[in-house]
């Protein structure tokens, strides 16, 4: 039986394509992703980009930070990535 030799070589290009690519819930370094107003409800409404508006509805800013901060304060740090859950 012969070795077969493999090309291992990992281009930058596909690194970052590969980036864009991972979950929300998934993200570089230490941080959240951005917080974004809502455009859908009638108020200035923010919705958590992890949770869907049936688990956690949209509310104001003050209350989606608090709410963010319990998602960053339960992540899983992994080599250059942080995993939120």
């Amino acid at each position: 039986m012969e070795a077969q030799d493999h090309d291992y070589s990992y281009n930058l290009v596909d690194a970052e394509m590969e980036e864009n690519k991972l979950h929300i819930t998934v993200q570089r370094g230490r941080s959240l992703p951005p917080v974004k107003r809502c455009s859908c409800c009638p108020s200035p409404q923010y919705h958590c980009p992890f949770c869907g508006p049936g688990f956690f509805k949209p509310t104001k800013l003050s209350k989606i930070k608090i709410h963010m901060t319990g998602h960053f304060n339960k992540a899983v740090c992994y080599g250059d990535y942080t995993i939120h859950r």
